[in-house]
């Protein structure tokens, strides 16, 4: 005799890659990685998610910062061998504790970040950089950021938001 849990059907398994992605891109990307745990077919689906979405991210130290740094580069590269390479949207939401940090160890990394993106096919960039001590949005003003040239020759690009 089956029980009733043994006889459903994953039904959400099932579906075409393709839909799952499409499902898994309005998750965040530390989600959407965090399914390849689920079953080997899922192992390498969030590769094929064509949006990155870093929400809310907290570096409050150095070793936060490089942890971050590290997390984001191997997911575009681990993309890139699978020969995935094509980025829809990017969102990043980076509150820095201190601008010095910012400075010291994400802004550099940022920049190098969106111009894969832009090699990408990027349609929709989303950024939104600030720090604590500031209390306001990191500027190019302020000589804080600056948004690499590539993003004033993307053909793909359709909107920038900050």
């Amino acid at each position: 005799m089956q029980t009733a849990e043994a006889s459903t059907v994953d039904i959400i398994s099932s579906l075409p890659e393709a839909i799952l992605c499409h499902i898994l891109s309005f998750a965040t990307t530390k989600e959407a990685v965090a399914t390849s745990v689920l079953s080997k077919r899922w192992i390498h689906l969030w590769n094929h998610v064509n949006n990155l979405n870093f929400p809310d991210i907290k570096v409050y130290s150095d070793r936060c910062s490089l942890s971050f740094n590290e997390f984001v580069y191997s997911l575009l590269f681990d993309r890139e061998a699978v020969g995935y390479n094509v980025i829809n949207g990017f969102s990043l939401d980076i509150q820095y504790h201190y601008a010095d940090l910012a400075r010291r160890l994400g802004l550099h990394n940022i920049t190098k970040w969106i111009n894969l993106a832009v090699k990408s096919k990027l349609k929709y960039l989303r950024l939104r950089l600030s720090t604590y001590d500031l209390d306001y949005y990191i500027d190019v003003r302020y000589g804080y950021a600056k948004l690499p040239v590539s993003i004033f020759t993307c053909r793909t690009l359709v909107s920038l938001e900050s």
